[in-house]
């Protein structure tokens, strides 16, 4: 949480005081850290794990010694975000994010089958909506995401297969205005 708070401290984007557009990606690490899925010594590898990668990333893009040619592509689309002009801020987060999610997903990849039936299908549904939310480029410097996250996500890990159940049921009624859809 430190590192995601220190890098859009310095690095907002958006028209909206700090942490601009880091608000959702905060927002959504506190609920992994509320539902117990990113967790010192317990909660889940694989979040952990996927989180992990994404910090190092942008650790990277805040400091990576060396010339910038010698860095990791993933760090250096967050070096892009941080250089990009306002009105592109949102987009080149969601491409940052993207990237760096899609490697740390491929990482943790054997991990995966470590998490419960249900909570595979539920990381699997969380990817699928990450996924729209990047093609939508959906704002992420208000308050907004996280409010759904908080309201339709599991509150405990690993979900249930009834509670994913319901979740799946509510995700694919739900309109874009009113949170995240399947």
């Amino acid at each position: 949480m430190a590192t995601l708070e220190r890098f859009f401290d310095a690095h907002p984007g958006g028209a909206r005081p700090v942490p601009g557009c880091g608000r959702g990606l905060i927002d959504f690490l506190a609920w992994e850290v509320d539902s117990g899925r990113v967790v010192d010594g317990g909660g889940s590898p694989w979040w952990r794990a996927v989180n992990g990668f994404l910090v190092l990333d942008l650790v990277g893009a805040m400091g990576w010694p060396g010339e910038p040619s010698r860095a990791q592509p993933t760090v250096l689309v967050w070096k892009r975000y941080m250089s990009s002009p306002p009105g592109e801020k949102q987009r080149r987060l969601w491409q940052a994010h993207e990237q760096s999610i899609a490697k740390a997903v491929t990482e943790a990849d054997a991990m995966l089958g470590e998490e419960e039936p249900a909570e595979q299908s539920f990381i699997r549904l969380v990817l699928r909506v990450l996924g729209r939310a990047t093609r939508t480029c959906e704002p992420t410097d208000t308050s907004l995401l996280g409010e759904a996250v908080q309201r339709q996500y599991p509150g405990r890990y690993p979900i249930s297969r009834d509670e994913l159940e319901e979740l799946v049921t509510a995700l694919s009624s739900k309109g874009s205005r009113t949170g995240p859809r399947v």
